[in-house]
This record gives C-alpha cells, sequence and structure tokens, in this order.
C-alpha cells in the first residue's frame, strides 16, 4: 500500500446555494472513503463511498460502471492515509442506469486497510427496512459543493445536515426516477440542496443514541437550483441484506 499523497482536484459545476456546511477533519468521518478515476496519467475524485468492514466500500452503482483498472480508493486523510486498487465491483442486478432502480453497489479492495485507526473506521448499516421519520435531521458528508455550499469544491471534507423530505417531493422533480427504495432530502426550512455530482455515493447519516448509521447515499439531484430541487438518495434499509451477504 502506498502512502497517500493525493492531491484532490474537485472542479464540480457551479452552484448558487448559500447554505454552508462545517468543515469536518477525516478523524470526524473515518468511514469515509474517496472513489478515485484515471483521467489520461492524473487521478482525480469522482464520487463518495463509506467503509464497513477492513476491504469494502459501500457507493451506488452508476459510479462503479467504468472499468476497475480506472479506478481506485483513498482512505484515511492525505498525510497518513493510504491508496488501494480495486479487485472486484459488485453492482446489484437490478440496477437500471437508465430508470437509477436498485442504485447501489459494493467495491473490493485489493488490499485491506487497518480500521479503528485514528482516521480510519467503519459506519454500520441500519437494518433491512429500516424507516426513519419524515423531516428527521440526516447528515451528508463529502468533498463537493453538497455539503460545503460554496461557488467551488475545494479539497477539504464538509458535513451538512439535510432533512428528509417527502417522497412525493422528489417525484414531483425527479419524474419517472424515483420509487419507494429512494429517500428525498433537502435542507431544514428549504425544498431541496443544490447537488454536485462528485458527491455521488455520499454517505447518508442517522444518529441513533450517539452512534451514526449508515441510512443512504446519494444518488442524483440537480445543481445551480437555489436549494428548491431535492436530492434522491438509495436507502440502504432496502438492500442491507444484500449488502451483508456480498461484503464477506
Amino acid at each position: 500500500m502506498a502512502l497517500l499523497t493525493w492531491a484532490v482536484l474537485l472542479l464540480a459545476g457551479l452552484t448558487y446555494t448559500h447554505a454552508i456546511g462545517a468543515p469536518t477533519l477525516q478523524e470526524q468521518s473515518r468511514s469515509i472513503a474517496q472513489i478515485q478515476f484515471k483521467l489520461v496519467s492524473a487521478w482525480r475524485q469522482q464520487c463518495v463511498g463509506s467503509i464497513i468492514n477492513n476491504y469494502y466500500v459501500v457507493t451506488t452503482a452508476n459510479c462503479l460502471q467504468a472499468p476497475s483498472n480506472n479506478r481506485r480508493l483513498a482512505v484515511g486523510n492525505a498525510i497518513t492515509g493510504t491508496i488501494h486498487e480495486v479487485a472486484i465491483i459488485y453492482i446489484h442486478d437490478r440496477f437500471s442506469p437508465s430508470s437509477r432502480t436498485a442504485n447501489i453497489g459494493l467495491v473490493r479492495a485489493g488490499t485491506s486497510w487497518s480500521i479503528n485507526t485514528p482516521d480510519i473506521g467503519t459506519i454500520p448499516l441500519v437494518p433491512q427496512n429500516y424507516y426513519v421519520p419524515l423531516y428527521h435531521d440526516l447528515s451528508v458528508s463529502g468533498w463537493g459543493v453538497t455539503a460545503q455550499g460554496g461557488i467551488i469544491a475545494n479539497q477539504y471534507l464538509y458535513t451538512v445536515v439535510l432533512q428528509k423530505k417527502p417522497i412525493t417531493s422528489c417525484l414531483d422533480h425527479h419524474q419517472g426516477l424515483v420509487n419507494a427504495e429512494n429517500i428525498c432530502l433537502g435542507l431544514v426550512g428549504r425544498n431541496g440542496r443544490d447537488f454536485d455530482p462528485s458527491d455521488t455515493g455520499a454517505p447518508v447519516a442517522y444518529v441513533l443514541d450517539g452512534r451514526s448509521y449508515l441510512y443512504g447515499v446519494l444518488s442524483f439531484g440537480s445543481s445551480a437550483r437555489n436549494n428548491e430541487i431535492p436530492i434522491v438518495a438509495e436507502s440502504i434499509g432496502a438492500y442491507s441484506n444484500w449488502i451483508r451477504d456480498t461484503a464477506v
């Protein structure tokens, strides 16, 4: 495993958002991982994943459609973290790129990482079919402007509080792309949240008794819409059993 020395270049689309997320230390989001892709000779962060054990990261299926040799994982912080080649990609067999149904996947690294270190840890999954009430606060972390809330993303990790919205709100704005296995998200007091594609796969965390659980992963949304269009996330509770059965 090579010492992590990457420089994150997030040239995401502009967004006109005014709700700023909070800068987050890697030690506070130890289960988050970068999914990087190779563009010519440079590696860049493209999606986000969540560490669930010492080999596996869960993310969205649409992040994993390119050949595995054009993907790698970066875990830990930019000083002591490590880079891992992708060994196997698992995409749910019901995944449809056109309808975005079952947009869930797993990445198995070729080498393991140490967990329960100061900057690398795991996040537990919510149980199968787990339900969180409407308008409950949820946290989303990532390197893009979805969490940051600025004009252009920088290299820092951010966390923002989003609220679970009625699924009908996402159905209205994303017709034909929303189903019962989705979660609808927006800022507290707003209809939605501007979405940065580089935050695809970012964890949607639910906190219970002081512990964070992986409740969803960001799937898609709209950028530069003044936080009026909600984000669609894939529900982990719809796939918890599949994830556990696969990530062994």
